[in-house]
């Protein structure tokens, strides 16, 4: 399936959308394939969301001419990842550049002081198939106290100055967020989710995901919005602590509201009013 969700790069929490299957579609004969469903989640996605500002952030199979145009087509802003492998024409250009902007700025964590050398460049040739379609580049040179540097670049329609690379770099590492807060929570959660080598008998299979999805989102809608539920996840420090503790409490006893079971894993003294649920006959 291509799959997508809102993200913040200052957020934990992840809103999903729902998932476009990547099946042979009605009155084709070709087989389905990611760019095809991509363009069928991105219509949609516009259909349902006709005016909302927004920046799509993707990895680097994303940065090619057709997606580029068809993100503009629907009035989408993107940061895209891009490798020098795939856009040489791209990369050459802003390596040969005489004058390119840049900045220099660090930033300090618990194992020391990492360097980022920013360099940007505007109105840049996507590549020789697509040399018209012109877009802004961003690279970033990440030097880590062990001194091993990494390198990481995207394309972008936004403007780019030393006011704002730091934040586009930290929008468009906000992907992973999809790959992590997603779909490795639904894996290694409780949700079940893996891979699948098919899409079951009758699309069972893509029911189960489309389901799974509708509860994962409701389960960060409550996260964000529901200051009980943010009472009680702070008073259980870790997540997965939280969901054994509800999970206990569920099954052990009969609770009036959710008022009550989210307050009863906060207050002990609220186990009391859960007991008495319990027993009423």
């Amino acid at each position: 399936m291509f799959a997508g969700a809102f993200v913040h790069p200052d957020s934990t929490i992840v809103f999903p959308l729902a998932p476009e299957m990547i099946d042979t579609q009605d009155g084709t004969t070709k087989n389905d394939c990611e760019r095809n469903a991509a363009k069928r989640f991105i219509t949609a996605f516009r259909k349902e969301h006709p005016h909302l500002k927004t920046i799509v952030v993707e990895d680097a199979l994303a940065s090619n001419g057709p997606h580029i145009k068809h993100l503009k087509d629907h009035n989408l802003r993107f940061i895209l990842g891009a490798k020098p492998g795939d856009h040489k024409r791209l990369f050459d250009w802003v390596d040969t550049h005489p004058d390119i902007p840049s900045l220099t700025h660090t930033t300090r964590t618990k194992k020391g002081t990492t360097t980022h050398h920013e360099r940007w460049l505007h109105d840049v040739p996507l590549n020789d198939s697509n040399f018209t379609l012109e877009v802004n580049v961003r690279h970033d040179t990440e030097t880590p106290p062990n001194g091993q540097a990494k390198n990481g670049s995207w394309v972008t329609d936004l403007s780019l100055d030393k006011t704002n690379v730091k934040s586009i770099m930290r929008a468009g590492r906000a992907r992973w967020k999809i790959e992590n807060e997603t779909f490795k929570t639904l894996k290694t959660d409780g949700d079940h989710f893996e891979h699948n080598f098919g899409h079951g008998h009758h699309d069972l299979d893509s029911v189960f995901v489309y389901l799974g999805m509708r509860a994962f989102l409701l389960d960060q809608v409550v996260e964000h919005s529901c200051g009980l539920f943010q009472q009680a996840r702070h008073k259980q420090q870790r997540k997965v602590y939280l969901r054994d503790a509800m999970v206990r409490l569920f099954k052990t006893f009969l609770v009036s509201s959710w008022e009550t079971f989210y307050r009863a894993l906060y207050e002990p003294r609220k186990r009391l009013e859960v007991e008495a649920v319990l027993k009423d006959p």
